[in-house]
């Protein structure tokens, strides 16, 4: 049991519980970083924490260190790793980018690259919502590159290669 000031708490049907946000910093103690990335990224996703406004307990581990590596699949662990090894620039993962989620956004660059997988993209639901997607972020002047599993693990460089000319064609 640990002692929480008054800010961290609330009542909820008669009793004191920490808040979501003090919650998610008590668990950066115990939780591997991967899955308090994902506890962080699916609270933030929910709307019910403002990642910007986390700060860490006094002597903690800040729960929202290297918020861009927040992923949820092997696919985007993979996608980082290569803009780290390449060095590319670090997208944010899991962003919501004018009502849409995007895998992966460069603000800066208003550049959204999406991973598509067959096991999740391969029915006709999917492909249709895809465009629509893709439609919805080139109406609000966001260009936008789509990428199978398949090349992100077996044609690495050439999607590195796709990723830096994406980056350099910034208007």
């Amino acid at each position: 049991m640990h002692a929480s000031r008054s800010a961290d708490t609330m009542i909820v049907n008669g009793l004191r519980v920490t808040t979501l946000a003090r919650t998610l910093t008590d668990l950066a103690d115990v939780l591997t970083p991967s899955a308090l990335q994902l506890a962080v990224s699916s609270a933030e996703r929910k709307g019910l924490i403002d990642r910007d406004r986390l700060a860490p307990a006094p002597g903690r581990r800040r729960v929202t260190e290297r918020p861009h590596l927040f992923t949820r699949s092997q696919n985007e662990r993979a996608f980082f790793a290569l803009c780290q090894v390449h060095g590319l620039p670090l997208p944010k993962a899991n962003q919501d980018v004018h009502g849409r989620e995007a895998d992966f956004y460069w603000v800066e660059h208003q550049l959204v690259f999406e991973i598509d997988a067959w096991h999740t993209h391969g029915n006709r639901r999917s492909f249709e919502g895809d465009r629509l997607k893709d439609e919805h972020y080139e109406d609000h002047g966001i260009r936008v590159r789509r990428v199978t599993d398949t090349r992100l693990h077996g044609e690495p460089d050439a999607v590195a290669a796709r990723v830096r000319r994406a980056l350099g064609s910034h208007p």
